[in-house]
């Protein structure tokens, strides 16, 4: 019987392990096509504290100066992009602070994240308005519809331009009619973060 126990537990651990390399295959197939093409930009880091909240709105990397990590450097992973076989970065967020061994990101549900973006289809601009990657276009009569691509804008020069940042779920008018409210779904699950690339040259070198 005991050994039956042990056999059965040691079943159980191969079977746990293998939804979780399930689970993980998209993600892993991802990630590994995108760093094939970017191998001089990327910088490949592991999750290794979150504040105390299921969302991942800040968490701790483990990279830090001494991988060359700065402060305002940009933090994605990798996604599929709309053609056959093509990888883009998905923004995850930016470094806050940095330590010898270690970073904080402010994650892209952050409020204080503030990203602007542009629709892929009309180039329309519109911001971020709140932790919830929702936000709002900054014309009434912006052409917008549910199914179409945001990207960074590249404004304010908090992030790049071009980052994936997600897809338009819903569109509704504000209360006052003077602008469009908008819901994002990003292929990003802030929930399960585990490892991330830092993008290379994007910080200000600000410690």
């Amino acid at each position: 019987n005991e050994k039956l126990k042990i056999e059965n537990a040691e079943l159980k651990e191969k079977n746990v392990n293998m939804e979780n390399i399930i689970a993980k295959e998209d993600f892993l197939k991802n990630e590994y096509n995108l760093y094939l093409k970017n191998k001089e930009s990327l910088l490949s880091a592991n999750v290794i504290a979150l504040d105390s909240n299921s969302l991942l709105i800040r968490f701790n990397i483990n990279k830090g100066s001494k991988d060359g990590v700065k402060v305002g450097d940009i933090i994605v992973q990798g996604t599929v992009g709309e053609d056959e076989n093509t990888y883009i970065k998905a923004v995850v967020g930016k470094v806050i602070e940095v330590g010898y061994n270690w970073s904080k990101v402010s994650s892209l549900v952050d409020s204080s994240s503030n990203v602007s973006f542009n629709v892929v289809r009309t180039q329309s601009y519109g911001g971020q308005e709140n932790n919830l990657l929702s936000g709002f276009m900054y014309k009434s009569d912006a052409d917008i519809i549910v199914g179409d691509k945001l990207v960074t804008s590249g404004r304010g020069g908090i992030f790049p331009s071009d980052l994936y940042i997600g897809e338009v779920t819903e569109v509704k008018s504000s209360e006052n009619n003077l602008e469009k409210k908008i819901s994002v779904k990003s292929p990003v699950d802030f929930t399960t973060l585990f490892r991330v690339f830092v993008i290379r040259g994007n910080g200000d070198g600000n410690e």
